[in-house]
Formats: structure tokens, sequence, C-alpha cells
């Protein structure tokens, strides 16, 4: 199987042939390429060495996809965080209530002033995407702009399309604008990340699965489902992806092993972990010649005694 990039996106041929411009790797007459082997669908090519002037290639289609990748990614934040959209599509997002980037709407002081904001006194960036457009219409009389202005323009222009990792970075307006790009979307990743500037199709999943996805309950544990859980568990271990499958109504941060443990073990009394503390105490001073440990559970407990 060979990629071929004659025209338009790179697809899968259904034999062993290669049509890339200028192939180096295949026979010219038969077009057969003596070996596996994928061409970007960029004007990336060789530039020395005999391959000079073919597309570039590599022999992993993976290494291809991550090429291809940076390329959209860069395209990406060139439009404004938006891909490719026809009128029809541009007009879904906004009945949506999904806001594309308007960089002509914000002046340089405003971008200064909602860095200023962003960062706060400790350099810390802060996610209160909500407060910001009072802050900037208070600073700079007569500018406007909405929490998703503010998200947008940070994260595309300040930031530079970079990466924003950490639970404590989602705030109300990002989570309100994922569950709107995956009313939209569906759950194709991949398209609402290209839209949320700064997440990866991953951390989108694992937000909306989560937190945001409405069709789970946040409501407290029943002891049927205490009863369940420990059934699931008993079955499938710590495979909690697939103890997921079995609440409908809940998400997997709620069952992962923190709530087994929960069910599994009641919490002990007062008396009862006073006395767990003291023996594990006991059994760390329980080295030979220590005097902590023959205090506490004598001679015949301490570590190696018969």
């Amino acid at each position: 199987m060979y990629h071929s990039t004659t025209h338009g996106p790179a697809r899968v041929l259904p034999s062993p042939q290669c049509h890339a411009e200028m192939c180096t790797l295949r026979d010219d007459a038969s077009l057969v390429a003596r070996r596996r082997h994928y061409h970007a669908r960029c004007e990336h090519r060789h530039s020395t060495g005999p391959k000079t002037g073919m597309r570039f290639h590599h022999h992993q289609l993976e290494k291809i996809r991550k090429h291809q990748s940076a390329h959209a990614a860069e395209a990406s934040r060139d439009r404004g965080g938006a891909p490719h959209l026809d009128p029809s599509m541009m007009a879904e997002l906004n009945s949506h209530g999904i806001e594309l980037h308007n960089p002509e709407a914000w002046p340089p002081e405003a971008t200064r002033h909602l860095d200023t904001l962003v960062r706060g006194p400790v350099g810390r960036p802060s996610s209160a995407w909500g407060e910001f457009p009072r802050a900037l219409a208070a600073a700079l009389p007569g500018f406007t702009v909405s929490p998703q202005q503010c998200l947008l323009h940070w994260r595309l222009v300040i930031n530079n399309g970079g990466a924003v990792t950490g639970v404590r970075t989602w705030s109300d307006v990002e989570d309100a604008r994922l569950n709107s790009l995956v009313n939209m979307f569906g759950t194709k990743w991949s398209a609402v990340a290209q839209l949320l500037p700064g997440r990866e199709p991953k951390q989108c999943r694992e937000r909306f699965l989560n937190v945001v996805d409405p069709s789970k309950t946040r409501k407290a544990w029943t002891p049927e489902e205490d009863e369940l859980l420990l059934r699931v568990h008993d079955r499938v271990r710590n495979q909690f992806a697939r103890t997921a499958k079995y609440f409908s109504d809940r998400s997997y941060n709620e069952v992962r092993p923190s709530r087994v443990q929960c069910v599994a073990a009641p919490p002990l009394s007062s008396i009862a972990r006073i006395i767990q503390i003291v023996y594990a105490w006991g059994r760390m001073c329980s080295q030979p010649g220590c005097a902590h440990g023959q205090v506490l559970l004598g001679p015949q407990l301490q570590r190696g005694a018969p």
C-alpha cells in the first residue's frame, strides 16, 4: 500500500504502485515501488542527494501523519483557529453560539491589557474569561468584547497557539464552547479541537466525557450502584474504562479506584484508626535495637523476630 499525492489528499492505493510526483523509489515503467513508503501532501521536497526534487517521504505512516498535523496546526493558527469553512458552516456555528476569532477587533493596547489581566500579579495564567470583558471595558472606554473573544485572542495571538494543560485551566466559558462544539460535530474530536485553540483532541474528549457531558449525573451514589460497582470490579478488576460502561449516567472519574476503595472499605472508627496508625509506626520503628518497637509492639512482634 502506498500513498498517492498527485491530486487531493493522500490516499492508500490498492496496488503496490506509487503515483507521487518525481518518486525515485519506483520503477519508471511499471510504477511499482521497491519498498513501502508514504509521501507528504505539502510542498516539502528533498533538497540534496538522489531524491532531490521528490516530495518529502517517510517509511512510517505515523511520521508522515505527524508531519501533516504540524502543517494543519500552523494553518489553523493563520486562519484564526478555524478550519476552512463554507458559508453554511459559518451560519451553523453562529446558530450554536460558537464565535470565531476576530483579530481586527483588537487594538494593540487592548491586547496588552488582556495579557496583563490573564497573567495576573503572580504571573500565573488565569482562566476567568467571563470577568475580563468588564475589566477591559473599564480600562478602555467604548471597547466591548465577549468572553469567547478574550479566550481566542489570548490563546491564538498572545500565547501563539501553544498547548494549554492542567485541570484548573478549564473554565465555564471554555466548557460551554466545548459542549456547543460537541453538539455540532459529535465525537469528531479532531474537528472539535480545531475550534478550541490550545487543546488536543484527547483533552477535549476526556473533559467532555468526565466533566461537561450533560447526560452524566452528579448525584450521590445509591446502595444498588455501589453493589453493582463491586460486582463489576470483581470481574474486570482495575479496568475502570470498562467499568464505566456499566453505568450509563456515570463518568470514568466517578468509578476510579477512589470510589471502589470507599465502597469496599467502610470508614474506620476513631479507635480503629488510631490502632492502625500506631501499628504502622511500630512496624517502621521495629529495627533491631529500636526502643520504639519494643514499647509499642513488644519484642515478639519486632521485624525478623521468631
